[in-house]
């Protein structure tokens, strides 16, 4: 495990060198390896399971190879290159998988996935429509929506802010008018009040 996360560690940091070194990683890298896919579930630890000092303690969550490997993924996006990002959400399983799980992760993981996803593809006008309905469809959809069950009301309150620039938002949503097409979705949240996202049916 800690080998994985190191590889992942090091594949991140050469995609932070630049848009060329991103690119040259893209053409090369074989993203449909089948044990490279299978890193998005790995939650175990790297490893690392002791202090400076000896003494055992639980892994914590930055530790996981699925972290490393959602961070991977975001290191392209986070170029905020338009045709690298639209390269990159294409490939299969790859940065649309995290969504499955997502509820499972941690609350720093969820927020900085989403405001990635935000910034570099939702709220980037050089992404063309089509390449973002292909994205956020139905699936993503409803993975945001089971956002509502976690006991976080900052991933809450992400989630809710995150559909409603998807759907309602009139310079970056990118479904028809709530009014025409729409389905409601209820959330328990804490409290035990109840949180109604209204969110567009891509099939209409």
């Amino acid at each position: 495990n800690r080998l994985q996360s190191v590889t992942l560690a090091v594949l991140s940091a050469i995609v932070r060198q630049g848009s060329s070194f991103a690119r040259e990683l893209l053409s090369a890298f074989n993203f449909t390896y089948k044990p490279f896919l299978k890193l998005i579930v790995k939650r175990k630890s790297t490893g690392r399971d002791q202090f400076e000092d000896g003494n055992k303690h639980k892994p914590s969550e930055k530790d996981t190879v699925r972290n490393f490997f959602i961070r991977f993924a975001l290191s392209f996006l986070s170029l905020r290159e338009p045709v690298i990002t639209t390269q990159v959400i294409k490939i299969k399983y790859f940065v649309g998988a995290i969504f499955k799980g997502l509820p499972e992760d941690s609350t720093v993981i969820v927020l900085e996935y989403l405001d990635t996803l935000r910034a570099a593809i939702l709220s980037q006008r050089h992404v063309s429509r089509p390449d973002k309905t292909y994205f956020f469809n139905s699936f993503v959809l409803l993975q945001l929506i089971r956002l509502f069950e976690q006991d976080s009301e900052e991933v809450q309150e992400k989630a809710y802010s995150f559909l409603h620039a998807l759907c309602c938002e009139k310079q970056i949503a990118i479904f028809q008018p709530l009014q025409h097409h729409s389905f409601i979705a209820g959330s328990s949240v804490g409290g035990g009040s109840t949180m109604k996202s209204s969110i567009p049916n891509q099939n209409d």
